[in-house]
């Protein structure tokens, strides 16, 4: 059994990474791949502190590439920690220097984020750099944890364990509609858009990124 001891706080990352906004250019923060089932778990109520989104890169301004969580850019928890304007719009938040976003760990309730990346997608004004949005999630049957995880509330993730969800038929056809609207823009501006499932190879994914939803 492994338990996780010590949680990420992105407001103390940002903190630190305060005094390099002039210098920075490429940042990757990412998770473990099992991570995301604690998440999907009893809506992630045992893992909402380490899931608070960053705060503005606005003034970093030779930041040009970025890989961060879904759940690390947009809010995800309603009653997050975290004052509401320092998590406002996304569009507000980026840099203009930014060349490629690419969001990891997409959760399967993601219309929120594809409507903030819908509003970057479209003001060119505010990113004439931008080049390049990737997109990752996983497949639900890889949604499944490997060791035993016990995380701070005392929940067990067992090797066993496998999460099955189901869907109302109009929240996926409005996500799939969302994507495609997302998809016209970034094609209308010149922006190369990859939506990736994990797991992949490389012939699937460009192959998986050209169909339905994705």
């Amino acid at each position: 059994t492994r338990v996780i001891e010590k949680r990420f706080d992105t407001r103390k990352l940002y903190q630190a990474l305060l005094p390099f906004k002039d210098t920075l250019k490429s940042l990757s923060v990412t998770y473990d791949k099992q991570y995301n089932i604690c998440l999907e778990m009893n809506g992630g109520i045992g893992v909402r502190t380490d899931n608070i989104p960053f705060e503005s890169f606005r003034e970093f301004s030779v930041l040009e590439h970025l890989t961060v969580r879904h759940a690390h850019l947009v809010p995800i928890f309603s009653n997050a920690p975290v004052k509401k304007s320092s998590v406002d719009r996304l569009v507000d938040r980026l840099p203009s220097s930014l060349q490629t976003l690419a969001v990891q760990d997409v959760l399967s309730d993601n219309s929120r984020l594809l409507a903030e990346l819908l509003m970057v997608a479209q003001d060119r004004s505010s990113f004439p750099h931008l080049k390049s949005l990737e997109l990752r999630d996983k497949p639900l049957e890889d949604l499944s944890a490997s060791d035993d995880e016990t995380i701070p509330d005392g929940t067990t993730v067992g090797g066993t364990l496998t999460l099955e969800m189901s869907f109302a038929i109009e929240e996926v056809d409005k996500e799939i509609e969302g994507t495609k609207k997302l998809r016209r823009e970034c094609e209308a501006r010149g922006i190369d858009m990859q939506w990736f499932m994990e797991g992949e190879t490389d012939n699937e994914e460009e192959n998986g990124a050209d169909n339905a939803g994705h």
